[in-house]
């Protein structure tokens, strides 16, 4: 009988308790998991208590909860595949419901009793081991219990679940020595009482700065939220002032930011989210750069090209974490089944400098590698399709984007003098001429005003003689949403939906003039046919029908990139991207007054938000 491989997991957090459910359901293949806790209790960020600092033992506290947060994710997104919430617990719930929800994962999957409390991990490392088909890798872990036992245990994987919300990230403000009031980072918040009357700057506006924010307003602190993001939209009575960037601390202790504006506080809150920190392991010895922010090189985010059996689970960041955690834990155990063929390390190394590259080139910073958002769905598609698993549903997508320009979707925020009433689509006209809708409700109009689009047409063309099938609301195949791949020579220019259009013309027409000048080598006909299939049934996973086939979106900025890499042009600045995506939120809420917005391109990268609505008439 085939030796069972063992597993080692640092972590009873939702990613440790996520793996070992996985574990535990293949247990033909391998031992129960060797799960490691530093606490005395699961959970990980999730678990809530009030003590900030350090515990008895000189370890840091870990959980990162406030005492009212709720969540920024409704649980429908949130949940793991095969566990649901409770349907009576509101969408966005109290953090309390999270670890209720943990802990009956954990009881239903019996995972409780492979828990090692109370024992920190000090040491992981690879150790090589001769086989008679040649050279393995293993790992010896090093731990202590909290009364001083260690031990050592060699395991054949490592999956790495030890979270990134316990160690926070503090950037450099010149001058801070200066500062005679209170400092502290979100780590160390637990609810707004302490903070009555007082003066407070949060620096950072994501979800926990904006929280945070509201929560200190309703206590009476003035609160400033410093950040350089475009303004927020904030409840009005709350009084929230908005600033720039704190650059620095004079010497008389007031903060300075990058206006030229000071001010005195009471409070420098901090919510700037968190470092990465892997204690036990020694970065280079696996060949990995770990900094404050980001960790690299990962292959598929998950595992070093050099050692690929031990995996960082849940490592990026603004996902939906549990279901996140569950892909990547299926892709690893395909792996570790040897189901999965990996590339050579080689391959794998050169496939992670195409990504850096790639997100590099949109204009992504290094400190936002990890961060996936809106591509993660994409990512879980390629993780199911390579591991041979199930992918998350595509309405889950859809739910966390909360936008979708089709009107069987939610319902859009419009000011209610317009008395504009909203309905389902209409399915049908009774023998009496009125409507029926989807949801079987009835009504009469006197005009029926259909604004559903435009069909393809191309009169002067015999798609067949191209290969082509031209459909009303599709065309395929087209390489590149350009060319038909057995004529390189005609192009479709501006087919695509849903774009920034004259950016797409000037983009199209740069890369088929070089494909015209030689300058782009196009690859065969039968490996461009091979390409738009790969990229229709990646669409098509993801929930996307035919007829939206050649809606971009927030895909035309990769688009354009990659055709500016190949046609040796220079891609869209970044900042349009980031314009792009803001005025697509400001439609969705409010479609009546987002025109009268307006914007100043700083630079490259950066937007403003002008103070005041202008408009210029010939």
């Amino acid at each position: 009988m085939e030796r069972r491989a063992r597993v080692a997991v640092i972590g009873a957090g939702p990613a440790g308790l996520c793996a070992a459910r996985h574990i535990l359901s293949r247990l033909e293949a391998f031992d129960p998991p060797v799960i490691y806790e530093m606490t005395d209790h699961l959970g990980g960020t999730w678990y809530y208590e009030e003590r900030v600092g350090k515990y008895e033992n000189g370890y840091p506290v870990q959980s990162s909860m406030y005492r009212d947060l709720r969540t920024n994710l409704p649980k429908e997104i949130m949940m793991f595949p095969d566990f649901p919430f409770d349907d009576r617990l509101p969408s966005f719930m109290h953090h309390s419901s999270v670890q209720q929800y943990l802990e009956k994962y954990c009881q239903r999957y019996d995972i409780a009793r492979h828990i090692k409390f109370n024992t920190v991990v000090e040491k992981v490392k690879p150790v090589s081991m001769e086989t008679e088909t040649g050279g393995a890798v293993t790992w010896e872990v090093i731990s202590r219990s909290t009364c001083g036992d260690q031990k050592t245990q060699t395991f054949d994987s490592v999956f790495i679940c030890n979270g990134h919300y316990s160690d926070p990230h503090l950037p450099y403000i010149p001058g801070i020595e200066h500062f005679k009031g209170k400092v502290l980072h979100s780590h160390a918040y637990r609810y707004p009482e302490p903070f009555a009357n007082k003066s407070v700057v949060v620096l950072g506006a994501r979800a926990s700065g904006v929280d945070i924010s509201i929560e200190l307003a309703k206590v009476n602190a003035q609160v400033i939220l410093s950040h350089n993001r475009p303004t927020i939209s904030l409840p009005p009575p709350l009084g929230i002032r908005q600033a720039s960037a704190v650059v620095g601390v004079l010497e008389d202790g007031s903060l300075q930011f990058q206006d030229g504006s000071v001010t005195q506080a009471d409070v420098l809150l901090f919510c700037t989210g968190y470092n990465f920190n892997f204690p036990f392991l020694c970065p280079s010895d696996l060949g990995l750069d770990v900094q404050d922010l980001f960790v690299t090189p990962l292959y598929k985010y998950l595992l070093p090209p050099g050692f690929p059996s031990i995996f960082f689970i849940g490592i990026c960041k603004i996902i939906c974490p549990f279901i996140h955690f569950d892909c990547q834990v299926k892709f690893a155990l395909a792996v570790l089944e040897g189901s999965v063929e990996l590339p050579t390390q080689e391959e794998m190394e050169k496939e992670v400098q195409r990504e850096v590259q790639r997100k590099q080139d949109t204009g992504v910073q290094m400190k936002h590698l990890l961060n996936l958002e809106n591509d993660q769905w994409d990512y879980y598609v390629d993780l199911a399709r390579v591991g041979r698993f199930t992918p998350p549903q595509p309405v889950l997508e859809s739910l966390f984007k909360e936008v979708i320009l089709s009107h069987n979707r939610p319902t859009i925020s419009l000011p209610p003098p317009l008395g504009i009433r909203q309905a389902s689509a209409v399915v049908g006209v009774l023998e009496d001429g009125s409507l029926q809708f989807q949801d079987g409700s009835v009504t009469q109009a006197d005009v029926l005003l259909f604004c559903t689009g435009y069909n393809f047409n191309f009169p002067f063309l015999c798609p067949s003689d191209l290969g082509l099938d031209v459909q009303d609301l599709f065309v395929t195949p087209l390489y590149k949403y350009l060319l038909p791949p057995g004529f390189p020579s005609i192009f479709f220019i501006g087919i695509c939906k849903i774009i920034c259009p004259f950016i797409h013309f000037d983009c199209q027409v740069k890369f088929a003039l070089a494909v015209l000048e030689g300058s782009v080598e196009l690859p065969t006909q039968e490996e461009m046919e091979k390409e738009v299939q790969r990229e229709v049934q990646r669409k098509q996973d993801t929930g996307v029908q035919m007829k939206h086939l050649l809606n971009l979106e927030n895909d035309q900025w990769d688009y354009y990139v990659d055709l500016a890499r190949v046609g040796r042009f220079t891609p869209p600045q970044p900042v349009l991207e980031s314009l792009f995506k803001e005025v697509s939120i400001q439609r969705q809420k409010d479609p009546q007054k987002y025109r009268q917005i307006n914007y100043r391109l700083i630079d490259a990268t950066q937007w403003e938000l002008l103070e005041a609505p202008t408009e210029q008439t010939d």
